[in-house]
């Protein structure tokens, strides 16, 4: 829905619907907070200092690490359950690319080249790609979920905001957890964690994930199960301490996920105005019905991916109230991914469509920062830069159509940026915030597109053989000719400079109640699509720089003798060239656009009586998607739309009720649940890319023994059985076929952990 006259709305909007449209900031109470009855204080480093999360003027939700447990969060993609205005999902249901929107702004091109808006770190590390985005959280102090434009400290690709992942870090005294869980679909999953002192100076802790389950989308032709899990993760952490006034963070990680069977999606017969009922079968075979996650498929996609990283952090105090610091990092991500295979003739059954891809990703990014402070003043300066440099191989198969592609790409990313922000306090309770940062972003690409029998090139002849020439149509205009006779290669580089602008005021109207209020600009650079089909026009290759103003006011508040908290935040956004993701036969295309969005965030806390704990939040967003092309030669533009993975409203909430016993244990009882409203998965707006509204609800029943050593918990996860959408895709246009991806069923689960 998009509002009639959105012109004369924007300043009643931002000023007058503060009291009606909130920001939830969850979390769940630990045994202390339940026992006291107040809520607790959260320290976060939104803006590269901690701060309590009340004093900071962005709109932030915190997630400590035992939220996180006991919500059951394990993979950033599972975020968007407990964040309203974060949507979080993966286009095959199987962490294949991660996705993110927070307040609208998302790209959900699921090109591994390409960059989100939403950008994630770990530790203070950029994460650029999306195949290495939807980490595995464990043995985390926090997650922190920012919202609106952070290009002034951030700077990457943080234009809708980003989130970050916080470990816990080394401890000067020994200990350690040990995890051990068990689930549906025969889940086993071992969680640890050991930390301590290695000698006076240096401290160190290594982490552990690994987590195995069985498929539960069915494949009743191969007899496989898809959508199976296994994933290995480590990290090692050292700090050193060579003097009072250094210290020398060391993190090295490593993930391995070999490779699973990973189904893709449902296929549905569709007119390109609705998804039809029964689904259809890609390959002849009998009819499933209208059962999610099943689908006859003649051979078993697949997806493994492989990701280490290392980074240094060494921060000098210089004087008493300066420090320089220095984040150095490095990282690499390979994938293999194959969806929907079966060549011709495959046990006499011919696949419609086959897609295989693989990645080799490396980064390099080095920043070096200023903090410094007066009794008035504080301010930070700096300089980043970043190296992004990938290969990219796509091979697309028709055997009932065309034929095939095959692509060999890669992109080299190269940026540097200067920063710096300044607060000043004009009076003990009034601050004034101004910051800016300068980026240039170099991209070097080239595209090299060969296709193969059936083929039929341009007299109409059936290639038996890989053939150079079949791949980019010129641009549309009618003085060229229709085809570009050059050898199946594109290469190109261009040079994006863009300025990121924040100014902001905070008064601290009394010391419980904060309001603030400013403007922010992000933005984010131009960049490449891959011609995946063979058939890309030159015209749709490139796509330019986007940037977005954002107005923002919110209120952050506690009462009731700090039994009671309010945050509440209203929005408005105006975008320039948005990089809206499209879907051209099965090419995806990034293209640009306009779009609007406006709407709030509230988060409430309660901690009536001891025992009692309560959070519930509220997400309304209303966005306007305009001058998307319908046509290839861009002569006609799909009607006005919701902005992709934008519902209307969202809604997330905790209930946890906690009994102390004579022996000092304790018995804990959760509930929790989330409502999302109906969204657009895509930018073609003919709404078989649609998803539809649903609520999931979730329970835990917890015992915590009398010294917190060991607890044992039960838990139902999607407790209604819910059916309910995480993707789809418009094929209508090739196959008349529309596909759905939906999200897990109900899942039980026991879980024992064990403190030392």
């Amino acid at each position: 829905m998009a509002f009639k006259n959105r012109k004369d709305v924007k300043i009643a909007m931002l000023l007058g619907s503060s009291s009606a449209m909130l920001a939830f900031q969850p979390g769940s109470a630990s045994a202390q907070q339940l026992t006291s009855g107040q809520i607790e204080e959260v320290v976060v480093t939104a803006q590269k200092r901690e701060e309590n999360v009340q004093d900071v003027p962005i709109a932030i939700t915190a997630l400590s690490g035992q939220a996180l447990d006991e919500l059951g969060l394990d993979n950033a993609e599972q975020l968007g359950a407990q964040v309203p205005g974060l949507v979080a999902t993966s286009f095959s249901g199987g962490g294949t690319v991660s996705l993110f929107s927070i307040r609208g702004v998302s790209q959900n091109d699921f090109g591994d080249h390409q960059e989100g808006p939403v950008a994630v770190y770990a530790d203070g590390v950029y994460i650029p790609s999306t195949s290495a985005a939807g980490a595995t959280m464990y043995d985390l102090a926090r997650v922190e979920v920012l919202k609106g434009p952070q290009g002034t400290l951030f700077g990457r690709n943080a234009t809708g905001g980003l989130i970050q992942l916080i470990s816990n870090k080394p401890t000067e005294v020994t200990e350690g957890y040990v995890d051990l869980t068990v689930g549906s679909y025969n889940q086993f999953t071992v969680e640890g964690a050991l930390s301590g002192a290695l000698t006076d100076t240096l401290l160190g802790r290594i982490s552990v994930f690994s987590d195995n389950a069985d498929g539960y989308f069915k494949n009743p032709l191969t007899g496989n199960d898809g959508r199976e899990r296994e994933s290995h993760n480590a990290r090692v952490q050292l700090r050193w301490m060579p003097s009072d006034r250094a210290t020398i963070d060391f993190v090295g990680r490593y993930t391995d996920n070999p490779r699973q069977i990973q189904h893709a999606y449902d296929a549905r017969p569709s007119t390109g105005a609705a998804r039809g009922d029964a689904e259809f079968d890609w390959f002849g075979n009998p009819d499933q019905g209208s059962e999610p996650n099943k689908q006859s498929i003649a051979a078993d996609g697949y997806l493994g991916k492989r990701a280490d990283s290392y980074e240094l952090t060494a921060a000098f105090d210089v004087g008493e109230t300066a420090t320089i610091t220095s984040i150095s990092a490095y990282g690499n991500v390979q994938k293999e991914y194959r969806e929907v295979d079966g060549s011709a003739g495959w046990e006499g059954r011919i696949s419609q469509y086959t897609l295989s891809s693989t990645v080799d990703q490396d980064q390099f990014s080095q920043e070096l920062r200023l903090n410094a402070s007066t009794d008035k003043l504080r301010f930070q300066t700096g300089v980043y830069y970043l190296l992004i440099d990938g290969d990219f191989s796509i091979d697309t198969d028709f055997p009932a159509f065309a034929g095939r592609a095959l692509v060999d790409a890669s992109q080299k990313t190269e940026s540097w940026s200067v920063f710096g922000q300044l607060e000043y306090d004009i009076t003990s309770s009034l601050t004034a915030i101004v910051g800016a940062r300068w980026v240039t972003d170099e991209k070097e690409y080239s595209n090299d597109t060969r296709c193969a029998a059936p083929s039929i090139n341009l007299t109409g002849e059936v290639l038996g053989e890989f053939y150079d020439d079949c791949v980019l149509y010129s641009s549309f205009d009618p003085a060229d000719p229709l085809i570009v006779d050059f050898p199946g290669a594109f290469k190109d580089d261009r040079d994006d400079t863009m300025d990121t602008y924040t100014a902001k005021l905070n008064y601290q109207m009394t010391e419980d109640v904060l309001i603030y209020g400013g403007y922010s600009r992000g933005a984010k650079a131009g960049g490449y699509n891959i011609a995946g089909d063979g058939f890309t026009y030159l015209d749709e290759l490139t796509f330019d720089p986007e940037e977005l103003d954002a107005w923002e006011l919110g209120v952050k508040s506690k009462f009731w003798d700090s039994k009671a908290q309010l945050n509440v935040a209203a929005f408005y956004y105006d975008y320039s060239n948005y990089q809206a993701f499209t879907f051209a036969g099965v090419t995806n295309l990034v293209e640009n656009a306009q779009a609007e969005a406006q709407g709030g965030e509230i988060e409430l806390v309660l901690t009536p009586s001891d025992g009692w704990y309560f959070s519930a939040g509220l997400a309304f967003l209303d966005t306007e998607l305009s001058d998307v092309a319908a046509s290839r030669d861009g002569s006609a533009t799909y009607p006005s739309q919701d902005m992709v993975l934008s519902p209307n409203l969202s809604a997330n909430w905790i209930a946890k009720k906690a009994w102390t016993f004579g022996n000092g244990g304790s018995l804990d009882i959760q509930v929790d649940g989330n409502y999302v409203d109906e969204q657009e998965y895509s930018a073609n707006a003919t709404g078989v890319t649609q998803g539809d509204a649903y609520t999931l609800w979730n329970a835990r029943l917890a015992y915590y023994s009398s010294n917190d050593a060991w607890e044992a918990s039960v838990y139902v996860r999607n407790l209604t059985d819910e059916t309910y959408h995480a993707y789809a895709f418009d094929f209508v246009s090739f196959s008349g076929l529309a596909a759905e991806v939906f999200g897990p069923p109900r899942w039980y689960g026991a879980q024992v952990r064990y403190r030392f």
